[in-house]
């Protein structure tokens, strides 16, 4: 479902390969099955890719259950990281 909001074939697997990437495939697929247009979708694809380097640079795994969902915006905001940036990648 990745291929449907990216078209480089680099992003995509780059996408895949992140800390929890195999979450980003199905992130997308519920994307499009709510109805997202294309521009938000990729930018909530982005957020979760920053979000997964994060906590995976913390060394965390995700967990739903776990209120990182709150702490993460309030880190961004904190230390101005860029809301869809490149974080973590080189």
């Amino acid at each position: 479902m990745l291929i449907q909001y990216f078209t480089r074939p680099s992003r995509i697997d780059e996408l895949r390969n992140c800390p929890s990437g195999h979450l980003l495939e199905g992130f997308a697929k519920e994307l499009a099955a709510a109805g997202y247009q294309w521009v938000a979708a990729r930018q909530h694809i982005r957020t979760a890719e920053h979000f997964l380097r994060w906590i995976g640079h913390l060394g965390f795994q995700p967990d739903c259950s776990s209120s990182w969902g709150e702490i993460f915006p309030e880190r961004q905001a904190a230390d101005g990281t860029p809301r869809y940036g490149a974080w973590g990648r080189d």
